[in-house]
């Protein structure tokens, strides 16, 4: 509830959160830069993030990954402003490995999902490289 009332994340339904839920890179870089705004960007909350003007992220010079294509129009601020600040990376090959959706075979080898152990890394990189 917390989550959802600061505004890192709004369910996965309009009345369902589904916390057992794997997410995916893309959902985790997606939360962790809304945690970044709600501390630091005054007057910022999830329900005006479209119509939010008085802050931009930071994103520019970073290129694009070559699985650009793949990472959701909702995300792809999020993960670029990430990557350009060293709280997440590609997994190699230039590639970042947002989801599983494209490829029914991903699911089965976790492609694309966040582990337990990177996720402490994410949260500990944010502290250092955003306070």
């Amino acid at each position: 509830m917390k989550a959802v009332n600061i505004g890192i994340t709004n369910g996965t339904a309009k009345d369902k959160f589904s916390p057992d839920l794997l997410i995916t890179r893309e959902q985790a870089a997606t939360m962790l830069t809304r945690a970044y705004k709600a501390a630091y960007w005054e007057g910022w909350h999830l329900n005006i993030d479209s119509t939010y003007t008085a802050h931009k992220l930071d994103y520019e010079g970073v290129p694009p990954f070559a699985d650009d294509a793949d990472i959701s129009a909702f995300a792809k601020p999020s993960v670029y402003f990430m990557v350009k600040h060293n709280i997440i990376s590609g997994v190699g090959n230039n590639m970042f490995a947002p989801n599983t959706a494209n490829i029914p075979a991903n699911a089965a080898v976790n492609y694309g999902l966040a582990t337990r152990e990177a996720a402490i890394k994410i949260v500990v990189a944010s502290y250092e490289n955003l306070k």
